[in-house]
């Protein structure tokens, strides 16, 4: 019985929008409720890709992961907890790639009843705003299963993740769900061409997370196409809350300016990095924040009211805060080798740790029977969570305040460099 998932599940939930600024999911409704799916989903993290879908998405869902995590007694106990399932690659040994004939006839068996299972459909994981080659193993698994329980109504679900920063806390996330293919569509017309039905599939895959990635082409461009990226979202960016939204206006203007970056000319791109550069470096002059200019009437009477007043709330949810965030970034940042597993670490050890800090002070309260501190105590996660979009609010507010005391001069060179690079990039 694995109980452990089901308990992280909304804890997983909540945490994401407390870890991320903005949660957009969209597309939602595209997801099936008639037959078993098979996630195929981009993997620019360690972790927090699959466990995404298990937090926001309803019936419950099983993931193949590398199997080279599966060592140690505890971690197994733990993976398995969490419906990990391994797979073994070949540099893993032959004597492990013998294991997966058991993971295939186990995930046929899953599919076969109807449930949830989730393919890293890249093979790998890598920190970057790209989609790289799909492989043929989800396709594959279609294939597999139609030998052994051929009729099974089961579809593949692309699904794209994309972070704004996955290594930045309090960065934000887009998902969006794709059109569900069905596969009994490709396996029916190549019933003697297995091999066709598995490049169709994996085409139609990598077709529509084209679609829904965000993907920048020139690796030596990418720190423009992001600072760019940034001044459009601090102009999108009108309001802190609500902390998850199921737009798609997000993540298509991403994908939008992007797009245009890539078809931009060389002589194109060294003008759009020329004007970047010159904005930075005359933000950086006036300790500015780009945030600011777009928004400087965060600099009003009505916000400076409302952080003296929520000052208070501030002290309490910061102190409510502190263990766990401090203790998930010292963690994540000694004992994470690997940028990708960064962010993951950090949420897993925020996560971890404040619900077990939570739940031992929960635990003696209700041994003493102290009522009183048991409603305070319930309080505290909301008191925290408000401590968080007061950081926001602040620091759209000190950037603000900043903006609106520069010389009017200097005020008018950003906006027209600023001007120029928004208007050549959406």
């Amino acid at each position: 019985m694995v109980v452990l998932y089901y308990i992280a599940k909304p804890l997983i939930n909540i945490t994401y929008r407390i870890f991320f600024r903005k949660v957009y999911f969209s597309n939602r409704e595209a997801i099936p409720k008639d037959r078993s799916i098979l996630f195929a989903v981009n993997h620019p993290t360690a972790f927090l890709d699959p466990i995404f879908v298990a937090s926001f998405i309803g019936p419950s869902t099983s993931f193949l992961l590398r199997g080279d995590m599966f060592q140690k007694p505890f971690v197994i106990f733990l993976l398995k907890q969490l419906k990990n399932i391994p797979i073994y690659r070949a540099r893993d040994g032959m004597a492990n790639l013998k294991k997966n004939k058991s993971t295939f006839e186990y995930v046929y068996t899953l599919l076969k009843d109807g449930k949830h299972v989730l393919v890293l459909a890249e093979g790998e994981t890598k920190h970057e705003k790209r989609l790289r080659t799909i492989q043929k193993g989800t396709a594959r698994i279609v294939t597999g299963l139609d030998e052994l329980h051929p009729g099974t109504k089961l579809c593949i679900l692309p699904l794209a993740v994309n972070y704004t920063d996955s290594h930045q806390f309090r960065s934000e996330f887009m998902a969006q769900v794709g059109t569900p293919i069905l596969v009994e569509e490709y396996l029916n017309p190549n019933k003697e061409n297995p091999r066709r039905a598995v490049k169709q599939m994996t085409d139609e895959i990598t077709r529509q997370l084209r679609e829904m990635v965000v993907h920048i082409e020139d690796d030596d461009f990418a720190p423009i196409v992001n600072r760019v990226l940034d001044f459009h979202r601090n102009d999108r960016n009108k309001v802190l809350l609500p902390a998850y939204s199921t737009s798609g206006v997000a993540l298509d203007t991403e994908m939008k300016i992007t797009k245009n970056i890539n078809k931009c000319e060389e002589n194109d791109k060294a003008a759009l990095r020329k004007k970047v550069e010159q904005y930075d470096a005359l933000l950086k002059k006036n300790d500015l924040n780009d945030v600011g200019l777009a928004r400087p009437k965060f600099y009003s009477i009505l916000n400076t009211l409302i952080l003296i007043l929520g000052i208070p709330v501030f002290i309490i949810g910061y102190l409510n805060n502190y263990i766990s965030l401090t203790l998930g970034k010292n963690v994540a940042d000694s004992k994470t080798k690997k940028i990708e597993f960064h962010s993951s670490v950090r949420f897993g050890v925020i996560l971890g740790s404040y619900f077990f800090l939570f739940s031992i002070i929960m635990l003696i309260l209700l041994i003493i029977g102290n009522w009183y501190w048991v409603g305070i105590l319930c309080l505290m996660p909301v008191m925290g969570f408000l401590s968080l979009i007061y950081g926001d609010l602040f620091m759209r507010w000190n950037a603000a305040r900043k903006w609106n005391g520069v010389d009017s001069g200097e005020r008018k060179k950003m906006e027209v460099l600023r001007g120029e690079i928004i208007e050549e990039t959406i």
